[in-house]
């Protein structure tokens, strides 16, 4: 649903030589580990006077495992077995899919319907990814599209503490969880970590990113958010034990008679997001959160995106909100300064 933008460890942004700010005392070294997982690269960052060794394999497992669970390109996953359902039928998943599907519907709730994940129907209909000639779809085809859109159509009932079921009210009806599955294994991963003895460092999936404690010498990590018109970054933001994810406009779109559309698509209309929040960096106590109200207040757009973000205790967030002559105009919650400063 959403492809985050990238955010850079700001300490690291030569090269990954390492830095004055991240250099360690002696008892202490810097590991560092790149995979890929979920379309992307997931990397890992700790500090740690032992081996890390075993606790990165385990959060790198967590991430592999969340990715099983929740991609709907893997036909095993608990999402592609949810999308063959059809109406009329239930199946059993985890409690881990269980409570993600849950966490989405309240996302939905809380957002009048701007993040939703059965908003797949709608994808596939526009040509992301295509070369050639492009054309958007046509209006009944998407309006066929949203009649299977919604989620208050999703079923979930909890027979008892392990018997947990999903079904579709709607023929036709599909999940996408991109909007919030990385946010969530970034969240398992930094568990892992923690459960392995590590209590500094940073786990960062294709943006998506949570910073675990504080530098070796006592201050906040430091990590610099895209600018997503051009070069370098737009703003420093300093982190310890917060989550940050920033939803853009511009790393995946299709143009069509010379007009960008973005990859954000608003469930509520069917069509992809109008120009407007070309950024949306959101800060919560959890990745997952902070990756779900990056889509969210992206498809609201400044006012209300910026009017659910301080309904929320505990959550800040930037946007960049572009004009009609394609300038930038930041845009804070009011405690932005205090949840993200030195």
């Amino acid at each position: 649903m959403t492809v985050r933008l990238k955010l850079l460890i700001a300490a690291l942004l030569a090269g990954g030589v390492l830095a004055a700010a991240l250099l360690a005392p002696a008892s202490s070294r810097r590991y560092c580990a790149t995979r890929a997982f979920m379309g992307t690269e997931v990397s890992i960052t700790v500090i740690s006077s032992r081996d890390p060794g075993p606790a990165m394999d385990a959060a790198f497992k967590a991430i592999e495992a969340a990715e099983g669970r929740l991609s709907r390109f893997k036909p095993d996953s608990d999402v592609s077995r949810i999308n063959r359902l059809g109406i009329g039928r239930s199946m059993d998943i985890s409690r881990e899919t269980f409570r993600i599907i849950e966490k989405s519907i309240a996302t939905s709730r809380i957002s009048d319907g701007a993040f939703d994940v059965t908003v797949l129907p709608l994808i596939k209909l526009y040509p992301y990814g295509k070369e050639g000639k492009l054309a958007l779809p046509e209006r009944g085809a998407i309006d066929e599209a949203k009649k299977r859109i919604g989620s208050d159509k999703i079923v979930l009932t909890a027979l008892d503490d392990k018997k947990l079921e999903i079904g579709f009210k709607v023929d036709g009806m599909e999940v996408d969880l991109g909007g919030i599955a990385k946010g969530y294994a970034v969240d398992t991963a930094i568990a892992a970590l923690r459960h392995g003895g590590i209590t500094s460092g940073i786990v960062e999936a294709g943006g998506d990113l949570y910073c675990m404690g504080r530098r070796p010498d006592g201050s906040k990590w430091t990590v610099a958010v895209r600018n997503p018109r051009g070069p370098g970054g737009v703003a420093t933001l300093c982190l310890a034990n917060l989550a940050v994810a920033t939803s853009g406009d511009y790393e995946r779109f299709f143009v069509v008679d010379g007009r960008r559309y973005s990859h954000i698509i608003d469930p509520r209309t069917g069509m992809p997001v109008a120009r407007g929040v070309a950024s949306a960096s959101v800060v919560a106590s959890d990745c997952e959160t902070a990756d779900a109200l990056a889509t969210a207040v992206s498809v609201l757009g400044a006012e209300k995106g910026m009017e659910l973000i301080e309904r929320l205790p505990g959550v800040e967030c930037m946007m960049l909100v572009e004009d009609a002559g394609g300038g930038l105009t930041e845009v804070r919650s009011s405690s932005w300064e205090g949840a993200v400063g030195p």
